[in-house]
């Protein structure tokens, strides 16, 4: 009977987290962002009970982002590097750039670039390993923006220069105008920043007749 109630209450666990989750990114999907940290810190209270890692995994890879944009940096690092141990573990390889990605941008909006910079290239990595196109191309643009804001133009349009040959092979991807367009406005930034007027004019250019 003991035993019973023991799956029987553990089961109800289980099921009060999975509604905090979900609840969680149902509210950070529709912009409510204190709301969804509020229940996602709960789910992430509540699955690191009974070891539901796969669910756990989602609750700190999304609170960690929300974490960055509600300025808890400190507090993302943790949750993001969390859930990078825990994708290790599951062999989850595909989406361990975006953990990678969230712990950068929170050193980076601390102001620690060098430590910004190695996990945008640990991230960067990761998406070549998992053959993700898109996520070399997001990582690419973030790291060419953490040497724009160390001032270093020159490092910053390499990284951004190498990030147009894989916008320029990925055309007839879904994702590839949003991407195309982040490229090219950093290049025109730092062209202009540079002092290539023209060429900075000639990118500001394609894209106002970019759809």
């Amino acid at each position: 009977m003991r035993l019973i109630v023991t799956v029987a209450l553990l089961a109800a666990s289980t099921l009060s987290a999975g509604s905090h989750l979900d609840d969680g990114i149902d509210l950070q999907r529709a912009g409510k962002l204190k709301e969804a940290d509020r229940e996602l810190r709960i789910a992430i209270t509540e699955l690191s009970a009974p070891g539901n890692r796969p669910s756990l995994v989602k609750a700190l890879s999304t609170e960690s982002w929300i974490s960055v944009s509600l300025g808890n940096y400190q507090e993302a690092i943790q949750q993001a590097t969390q859930a990078v141990q825990l994708r290790r573990a599951l062999h989850d390889e595909k989406h361990l750039a975006d953990d990678l990605n969230t712990i950068a941008l929170a050193n980076q909006n601390l102001g620690k670039y060098g430590a910004a910079l190695d996990y945008f290239n640990l991230a960067l990595r990761a998406d070549h390993d998992a053959g993700d196109a898109e996520g070399e191309i997001t990582r690419l643009n973030n790291i060419g923006s953490v040497y724009y804001f160390e001032g270093r133009y020159l490092d910053a349009l390499r990284s951004y220069e190498q990030a147009k040959p894989e916008v320029d092979a990925t055309l007839s991807e879904s994702w590839n105008p949003r991407r195309k367009q982040l490229t090219v406005a950093n290049l025109a930034t730092i062209y202009q920043q540079l002092g290539q007027e023209e060429m900075a004019l000639e990118l500001y250019r394609t894209l106002t007749m970019s759809p």
